[in-house]
This record gives structure tokens, sequence and C-alpha cells, in this order.
């Protein structure tokens, strides 16, 4: 092995030059990044003494039995604002719109938004379309839709289950 601690450096290359200078940029624009933060780091040092200065106005927060009493009175005036609907003129005009061969199961109404949602079983797709139409041309009733319809058994008979939606607009 021959090693030779005395044998002359080899000079440094274009690349390693053009390294060197982007290194010297970098550290520039680090060191003026540094500089801004350093800056607003100082106002908002500024600002929170000016703040601390000022005598502090003291906000009341509410106390719980303050919310919890709130939110009851929006619950009773939604509740009354429900009630005082005319719900017994949509039953009435669901129920006498309604042939024989119609139950009724369920009724989902909001009278906020002004829509239902029926669910009903008829003995035939025929009975089904009839109530349908009805409604359609039932005075209040908006945009009535048959949004779902299947065949059942109920009791051993078929029947046909069905879903309306539809407007309910209120006098």
């Amino acid at each position: 092995m021959n090693l030779d601690f005395n044998a002359p450096s080899s000079r440094p290359g274009p690349l390693s030059w053009l390294l060197f200078v982007f290194g010297l940029a970098a550290a520039g624009l680090a060191i003026l990044a540094w500089q801004d933060a350093d800056a607003a780091r100082n106002e908002a040092e500024a600002q929170l003494a000016s703040l601390q200065d000022k005598p502090a106005t003291k906000i009341q927060k509410p106390t719980r039995v303050d919310a919890v009493a709130l939110s009851r009175e929006r619950v009773d005036a939604a509740a009354r604002s429900q009630l005082n609907l005319p719900w017994a003129r949509l039953l009435e005009t669901l129920q006498n719109s309604r042939p024989p061969e119609i139950a009724l199961l369920n009724l989902d109404a909001d009278g906020r938004r002004g829509d239902f949602t029926l669910a009903a079983l008829a003995r035939s797709h025929a009975a089904m379309l009839d109530y349908f139409h009805e409604l359609q041309r039932a005075p209040g009733f908006t945009q009535v839709s048959l949004s779902r319809h299947e065949l059942r058994e109920v009791d051993g008979v078929q029947a046909v289950y069905f879903n309306l939606r539809g407007d309910w607009t209120q006098p």
C-alpha cells in the first residue's frame, strides 16, 4: 500500500463553486426569514404588552343555568309553533281522501318545512294509484310523489306497501 500524504490537492471544479454560491444564497435567505420572524415576534410582544397595560373589561359569561333556560325557551317556542299548526286539517284531508282499500300506517309531517311522508298499505296497485292521484288533486297538497312501493304479505294476503311524500301548505 502506497500512501502519499504530500500529494498536491486538486482545485474545486465549477460544480463545487456553483453549490457554494447556492449555499451562500440559501444562508442569506434563511437570515432574512429569521429577521422577519423576529420582527413579527417583537411586534406581537409589543401588542401584548399594550393590551396588558389597559384595564381589563369584565365579560360576564352566561351561566349554565342561563344557557339551559334559554334552550328550554327555544324548545318551548318551537313546540308551541308546531302545536298551533292546523294538524286537524291535514289529518282530515288524508283520511277523507282515503278509499277503504287503503290503511294509513304512519305519518311524518313537519309544519315548519311544510312537508310530509305517509306510509300506507293498499289491497292493490290500482287502489294505491287512486289514492296517490286523489292526494295530488287535494287542496293544500303540492309536489305529492310516490317515493316507494313494494309487495308484502300481511296476514296471508298480498298487499302493496307504499310511501308518499309531498308538500303541505298551511292556510
